[in-house]
């Protein structure tokens, strides 16, 4: 996916590619191109204004993130029903917010959250900026390393 206003993180766990978009704001929207009295930006001050407007919207998709695996690990709701809307089905590269009943009734047949099965797995954050056509992998987080993540929370002591 490539686009200049929506950026995306993906990443795996149990077995699902989690695809999360983001709206970015357009390089030539009035918030990166005009300062508060509404002048003209030169475009190194463009580009010094783009950096906390990306900022802000990555922190706040962080902050969705760790929410909806806090919902998971209280019980509010399973692990399989919260992240179903981004989830891009097998043999397809994008799902927008398409509701897929087959796995959803899978999905409710299933009301203990299986944590030895999360245990195993790791979380590899994919993209965290404008989407590539081949993205890197930012970071792998296992249980044992990230204390933040729900993994870590989610897994028996060692």
């Amino acid at each position: 996916m490539e686009s200049d206003t929506q950026a995306a993180t993906h990443f795996i766990i149990r077995d699902r590619w989690i695809q999360l978009l983001l709206a970015m704001p357009a390089p030539k929207a009035a918030e990166l191109t005009k300062t508060e009295t509404g002048a003209d930006r030169s475009a190194s001050a463009v580009e010094t204004a783009r950096e906390p407007a990306y900022r802000s919207r990555w922190q706040a998709r962080a902050l969705i993130i760790e929410a909806q695996f806090e919902v998971v690990e209280v019980g509010i709701v399973v692990f399989e029903d919260e992240p179903l809307v981004n989830t891009v089905p097998p043999g397809a590269s994008i799902a927008f917010g398409e509701v897929l009943p087959e796995n959803m009734r899978l999905a409710r047949k299933k009301t203990a959250l299986d944590r030895s099965a999360v245990c195993k797995r790791e979380l590899v954050l994919v993209s965290q900026g404008p989407p590539s056509k081949n993205p890197r992998p930012l970071a792998r987080l296992r249980g044992d390393v990230a204390s933040r993540a729900w993994i870590a929370r989610s897994c028996p002591a060692r």
